[in-house]
C-alpha cells in the first residue's frame, strides 16, 4: 500500500509539473518575441513618431500673425514672385539677344565692306545725275548740226567728218560733260548698206566717270578721201585703236605719231576688213613666209 500510495504521489508531482512547464512555454515565447518585436521598434519608428520627431518645438514655431499681416506676406510675396518672373525674362531675352548678336554680327572687315561705296554708288553720290544738263542738249547748243539717231538703246549721235576732233575735244573738257574715257574706236563698211552717207563708218565709244554716262559718236568716211582727224592728242590709248583701223579698213588718220599697219605686213596690198576682199584671200597667204 505504501509502495501505491508513493508512486500517486509521484505521478501527481509529475503532473503538476508538466502543468508548469506547460504553462511557463507561452512566458517564456512572450519574453523572446517581445526583444524582437522592441528590436524592430528601435530600429525603424513608426509614423507618429516621424511626425512628432519632423514637427517643430514651441522655440521653433513662427509666432502667430492676424489675417490682415497674413495678406500682406501673402501679397508681397506675390510680387516677389513676379518680379523675380520679369527679370528672369529679361535675362533670358538679353542672353537670347546676345546671341543672336554673336552668330550674326558682322566682322570689322565686313562692316567696312559693307559701309565702304562702290565706284558707282561713289559717282552718284558725288555727281548726281540731276546736277548735269542733258549731254544732247549741251552738244547741240554748241554743234547745231549735230544729230542724235532715233530708237537706240544707247545715245548715238552723229558729227561731220571734218569735225571729229572738235567735237570729241569738246566732250572731254568740258566739265559738265567730262568725257575723260575712250572706250573704242572701231568702223564699218557699208558697202551693202542701202543708201549709206559714205562706203564708211567710224565710230567712237566713250564715257564719262563724273556723269556715270558713255555715249557712241559716229562719223561717215568717203572712199575717195578715207581720212579723219587722228585724237591721240586727247586719248594717247587711240594710237593702236587707229593703227588697227587703218589696217584692217585703209582709213587714214591725219597727225597719227605712228600710222603703220598692226596685224598684216607692211607690203601687204589689202584690207582684209573691207566688203569687197573675199574670205578667202585674193592667194597672199600662199607668198607668206613659213616659220616652223
Amino acid at each position: 500500500m505504501a509502495k501505491k500510495k508513493k508512486k500517486r504521489k509521484k505521478n501527481k508531482k509529475s503532473e503538476a509539473t508538466s502543468k508548469e512547464t506547460k504553462g511557463s512555454q507561452p512566458t517564456q515565447e512572450g519574453e523572446k518575441s517581445t526583444p524582437k518585436s522592441a528590436g524592430k521598434e528601435t530600429s525603424s519608428p513608426s509614423a507618429e513618431e516621424k511626425e512628432e520627431s519632423a514637427a517643430p518645438t514651441g522655440e521653433e514655431k513662427a509666432p502667430e500673425t492676424s489675417p490682415e499681416e497674413d495678406k500682406a506676406a501673402a501679397a508681397a510675396k506675390a510680387s516677389s514672385d513676379q518680379d523675380s518672373g520679369q527679370l528672369a525674362s529679361e535675362k533670358k531675352d538679353s542672353s537670347q539677344t546676345a546671341d543672336d548678336g554673336e552668330t550674326s554680327s558682322p566682322s570689322a572687315e565686313e562692316k567696312e565692306e559693307s559701309a565702304a561705296p562702290t565706284s558707282a554708288e561713289k559717282t552718284t553720290e558725288d555727281s548726281p545725275k540731276t546736277a548735269f544738263p542733258p549731254v544732247e542738249e549741251l552738244l547741240q547748243t554748241r554743234f547745231p548740226s549735230l544729230k542724235r539717231e532715233a530708237n537706240t538703246p544707247q545715245p548715238t549721235f552723229e558729227i561731220a567728218a571734218s569735225q571729229n576732233l572738235e567735237v570729241l575735244e569738246f566732250l572731254k573738257n568740258e566739265e559738265q560733260l567730262a568725257f575723260d574715257y575712250l572706250i573704242d574706236i572701231t568702223a564699218v563698211d557699208c558697202l551693202h548698206w542701202e543708201n549709206p552717207p559714205e562706203r564708211y563708218m567710224v565710230v567712237y565709244h566713250i564715257h564719262s566717270f563724273k556723269r556715270g554716262e558713255w555715249i557712241r559718236l559716229r562719223t561717215f568716211v568717203p572712199e575717195e578721201e578715207a581720212g579723219l582727224q587722228s585724237v591721240v592728242s586727247l586719248w594717247p590709248g587711240a594710237n593702236w585703236l587707229e593703227r588697227e583701223v587703218f589696217d584692217m579698213f585703209g582709213i587714214e588718220f591725219e597727225n597719227h605719231p605712228d600710222l603703220r599697219r598692226l596685224l598684216m605686213p607692211e607690203n601687204f596690198p589689202a584690207f582684209p576688213l573691207r566688203k569687197d576682199y573675199p574670205l578667202q584671200g585674193r592667194g597672199e597667204r600662199d607668198n607668206f613666209p613659213r616659220v616652223r
